[in-house]
């Protein structure tokens, strides 16, 4: 038994199938691309807004607020205020100093990207599309 035959028994010998050369449409292959669906982000009502920043507020804002000013009058009270204030602004400090290099690499990583995704964009598709970063 060939595969035509296995298939005019489960479907019976309405319909065309494949093996016949032809598609679902029972007159051959749909010539139109199908359609892409159209998918929208869900709405997302106030309340979850609301509890998300009550959240964040109550695992990382209040919490960093505590050790922040726990920090601050320990020091104060001992008399080293000064030393405080100079390891918050060292470590703000370093932070930039990490940033702006960090920043410049995933800048000029990402703009290469960019340009060179393009190109190779242009080169198989034979449009001359210029790109102006």
């Amino acid at each position: 038994m060939d595969l035509k035959k296995i298939f005019e028994s489960l479907y019976g010998n309405t319909r065309q199938e494949w093996t016949d050369g032809s598609g679902d449409n029972e007159n051959g292959w749909d010539e139109e691309r199908p359609r892409l669906p159209n998918i929208r982000m869900p709405k997302i009502s106030k309340i979850w807004f609301i509890l998300g920043g009550i959240f964040v507020l109550f695992t990382v804002i209040l919490p960093g607020l505590a050790v922040f000013l726990t920090d601050l009058y320990w020091f104060e009270t001992y008399g080293f205020g000064s030393v405080f204030w100079k390891r918050f602004t060292a470590r703000w400090e370093l932070f930039f100093i990490a940033l702006v290099p960090t920043f410049l690499i995933y800048w000029f990583n990402w703009n290469s990207a960019w340009k060179n995704g393009l190109r190779l964009i242009n080169e198989s598709s034979g449009e001359d599309v210029k790109f102006n970063a």
